[in-house]
């Protein structure tokens, strides 16, 4: 994490005191500050105001930084290709979304199908 820290510019040693501030004093004055519109980049704010939020910017990096790769993009490319298939080559580009977004969320929503019973 030394290396990973130093290419990000975060100072090597953070303790609740850095700066002149607590880490408490920080959060404070950071829930006192004004609310930024939506069309602006939170991360443009946070490089502007890291030094003022010594504590706070570097948990700001962790959580606003974009994973490199994740489980749930790799599951998507995978049901893709099951979505486009030899047989379905001719498929719309609107309809296959609609089949990954179906089959992505009928599970989060503890969907069952009804069977017909004889």
């Amino acid at each position: 994490m030394d290396v990973l820290d130093e290419l990000l510019g975060a100072p090597t040693t953070v303790t609740p005191t850095t700066g002149s501030a607590s880490a408490k004093a920080e959060l404070a004055a950071y829930l006192n500050e004004d609310v930024i519109p939506r069309t602006e980049s939170s991360t443009a704010w946070w490089a502007a105001n890291a030094a003022r939020f010594l504590v706070l910017a570097i948990e700001a990096k962790r959580y606003l930084s974009a994973p490199p790769t994740s489980v749930a993009s790799e599951r998507l490319f995978s049901s893709a290709a099951q979505v486009y298939t030899d047989r379905r080559f001719r498929l719309l580009p609107k309809r296959a979304d609609m089949l990954l977004f179906i089959k992505h969320n009928l599970p989060i929503i503890n969907f069952t199908y009804n069977t017909i019973k004889k």
